[in-house]
């Protein structure tokens, strides 16, 4: 049987949601019976764009140069560029495989 790998990411879902109240979540309840869980933590900053791509990347948010969805071009506030995946210039877990 090959071996497969599920990686569900519910973001700003707390453990405590996730796992303290899986009764509720009939079918992620039925994933932790049949498969591996744990907990993972977080990027510093836990927001979500560096946090998914510190996942994927396995570089820190400093590395990546991502702290959020807005930065700034210069020291104004006048001139930001918004991040995209273009943005990241680390290979990614899909890049890798």
């Amino acid at each position: 049987m090959d071996k497969k790998v599920l990686v569900i990411g519910l973001d700003c879902a707390t453990s405590q949601i996730v796992f303290d109240r899986r009764e509720e979540l009939p079918v992620i309840q039925e994933l932790i019976a049949n498969g591996l869980y744990g907990n993972l933590r977080s990027s510093d900053p836990p927001i979500t764009i560096p946090a998914w791509m510190v996942m994927c990347t396995g570089k820190d948010p400093g590395k990546l140069g991502l702290y959020g969805f807005r930065h700034r071009k210069d020291y104004s506030y006048k001139d930001i560029w918004i991040a995209t995946s273009y943005s990241i210039r680390e290979k990614t877990v899909w890049d890798i495989i």
